[in-house]
């Protein structure tokens, strides 16, 4: 109990002190908790009589008996000190003189040629009286008429000499240079023609920048010709500027053929650039998925990584660089979730976006399938209002799937309007020719109502295209000449789409679309079905064809998929439903099915099943039912 009694005291002691170090606290910590005492000065002195504050008062003239004073009349009215608006009115006011004369300022300038202004204006340091024999010349007398001959303001003085209104105001006030006006085009032409070695003089013409400054374009800046593939052990030490460099340098080459596809190289181009998602801002994860979806054969876990890093950045990322985005996950046929609310918060911008840039976020969305959602209806809006200003270079790279899945039926019309209108800078290219056929098949009451000279001009263009004229079955030969001339066709195509460039996969052999295609192809000879290859049918080419049937076997490889589903991509859906609206009976064959079968009997087994009985072989049939 000893021990306990003596550590009671000191504990309530520590609390007391806690509580008054709190109750300190709540007050000003520069004093204690009470309230510090009065001044002596605003205490009342106990005294017989009241003390009178004589501090900056008037004393009366004559000091009368205390007695008999009265304090509320006379010695407060005497000794309170007076009110600021009371002193004021005491003070006697100054007169200040009035000029009633005044002139305004139509009659000043009448005034000073006559002399008449008033003393105050016309004195010394003032405005004088016009001398007519010094300041004007009598070979210009137009000049009365005008303010270039008065005095200068601001006491600059007279004017050295007479200056016209034109002289006038590049003297006295501040413009921009003039002599260059209307003469932008022309000297836009002769800057061209003179080149990069022309007078720095002319800089502001050649491009956006200051003075003298010429601009450099993308691939100028980001291409470096001595660029050389870096080892894959120096990657995982790359900063993000070099990294950059690298990976843009690398996807322009395999674009363009000039270099092979190292998928180890980007591999670990895309291991570098998730471990950097942390330290990098957004611009420079868009400049990472821009270069991926050049190439567009890589690893697909690193784009999700890339989209949820680049979301964290939403409220930074500006218009264009939305498109950007979208543009890249079209290219790498990657749908996600959050691409809904790029849609969305580009629903009221898509207004600002320049031409160029609002086709290019067209193509993508129908690309990436989005076109049918509700975000997605003030693009369609925005890109029906602004269909006839998009100029020719722009209007053809509008491709077929943007018109379709965006453009309602009387916008579709004015596409084709517009191709004729354009018909100079526009070739009778596939998209218009898929935009035909579909409005031929299942919208025949635009193809009424479209005028006769667009009908006689895409009449035309059909028949004098490569592609045109009436389906024809014909075996084309699996040689060499073939397949370079169909790689041309679609080169061609991607070379007129600069900002498409032509995906990176491996080349089949002539005469196929894919090795899924030549080989589905040789279990279809091995069962000794006939068929036929790379058939033209209008804007298509079917990958096999058995005339007895009609019937079109179609492989979807995996590149018609979206990556990680199996849903196909618009553009595959599209062409199989204009397959189906030419009559003809679609058959697929897919991948992911076809992949799994290890043995060319268990493939016969399959298109066995899956083909209908009119196409195989009846004995193949029999002898694998028994099997």
């Amino acid at each position: 109990g000893g021990p306990q009694a003596v550590q009671r005291p000191r504990l309530a002691l520590a609390h007391a002190a806690r509580n008054v170090s709190k109750f300190r606290k709540r007050g000003n910590p520069n004093r204690g908790p009470f309230a510090p005492p009065p001044k002596p000065s605003s205490l009342r002195a106990v005294t017989d009589f009241p003390i009178l504050h004589t501090h900056k008062a008037k004393l009366p003239d004559k000091i009368r008996d205390l007695d008999s004073i009265d304090p509320e009349e006379e010695v407060l009215a005497v000794l309170k000190p007076k009110k600021p608006h009371e002193l004021r009115e005491e003070i006697p006011k100054e007169k200040t003189e009035e000029y009633s004369d005044r002139p305004n300022l139509v009659d000043f300038k009448e005034m000073l040629v006559s002399g008449e202004a008033p003393g105050k204006l016309t004195g010394t340091g003032g405005l004088k009286p016009l001398d007519m024999s010094k300041d004007v010349d009598p070979s210009r007398p137009e000049l009365l008429a005008t303010w270039a001959h008065l005095r200068q303001p601001k006491g600059v003085g007279p004017a050295k000499k007479n200056l016209s209104d034109a002289e006038y105001y590049k003297k006295f006030f501040l413009d921009r240079n003039r002599v260059n006006d209307g003469k932008q085009d022309a000297i836009r032409k002769l800057m061209g023609e003179i080149g990069d070695d022309g007078d720095e003089e002319f800089g502001t013409f050649r491009g956006r920048g200051r003075p003298g400054e010429k601009r450099i374009g993308p691939t100028q800046y980001w291409i470096k010709k001595s660029y050389v593939s870096p080892p894959i052990s120096e990657v995982p030490f790359m900063n993000s500027t070099h990294l950059k460099f690298a990976m843009m340098n690398e996807a322009y080459r395999v674009a363009h053929k000039t270099l092979d596809m190292n998928k180890e190289l980007w591999e670990a181009y895309g291991a570098r650039a998730v471990e950097l998602l942390p330290k990098v801002s957004h611009r420079t994860i868009l400049r990472f998925l821009q270069a991926l979806g050049s190439v567009q054969d890589v690893n697909p876990q690193f784009i999700p990584r890339m989209i949820r890093a680049l979301m964290g950045h939403v409220r930074m990322i500006k218009p264009h660089q939305h498109v950007f985005l979208l543009q890249a996950m079209s290219r790498l046929r990657f749908r996600d979730k959050r691409l809904l609310v790029v849609l969305q918060k580009m629903t009221m911008v898509w207004q600002t976006l320049r031409l160029k840039q609002l086709v290019k976020a067209a193509n993508a969305v129908a690309k990436l399938d989005l076109a049918s959602g509700i975000w997605a209806k003030a693009l369609s809006v925005v890109l029906e209002s602004r269909l006839e200003t998009i100029p020719g270079p722009r209007f053809k790279k509008l491709k077929a799937i943007a018109v379709l899945e965006l453009l309602s039926d009387d916008a579709i019309a004015a596409y084709l309007i517009l191709c004729e209108a354009h018909r100079k800078q526009i070739r009778y290219s596939r998209h218009m020719q898929i935009v035909e056929l579909h409005v031929r098949l299942f919208k025949p009451h635009i193809w009424e109502g479209l005028p006769e000279d667009v009908k006689f001009y895409l009449e035309q263009m059909r028949k004098t295209s490569k592609y045109g004229g009436e389906w024809k079955a014909e075996e084309y030969p699996e040689d060499e000449e073939l397949g370079e001339e169909s790689d041309g066709e679609d080169k061609e195509e991607d070379d007129e789409e600069e900002d498409e460039p032509e995906p990176v996969r491996a080349k089949p052999p002539p005469g196929y679309s894919s090795f899924l295609h030549e080989d589905v192809s040789r279990i279809l000879k091995l069962m000794d079905i006939p068929h036929v290859n790379g058939m033209l049918a209008g804007p298509f080419r079917f990958d096999m064809y058995h005339h007895d049937t009609k019937s079109v076997i179609e492989v979807n490889p995996e590149y018609q998929f979206y990556v990680g589903t199996r849903l196909v991509t618009s553009q595959t859906r599209r062409r199989h439903e204009l397959i189906r609206g030419m009559g003809f009976r679609l058959l697929f064959v897919p991948f992911y099915d076809w992949n799994r079968l290890t043995s060319d009997f268990d493939k016969i087994q399959f298109l066995s099943r899956n083909l209908p009985n009119n196409i195989v072989n009846p004995v193949v049939k029999h002898s694998s039912s028994a099997a």
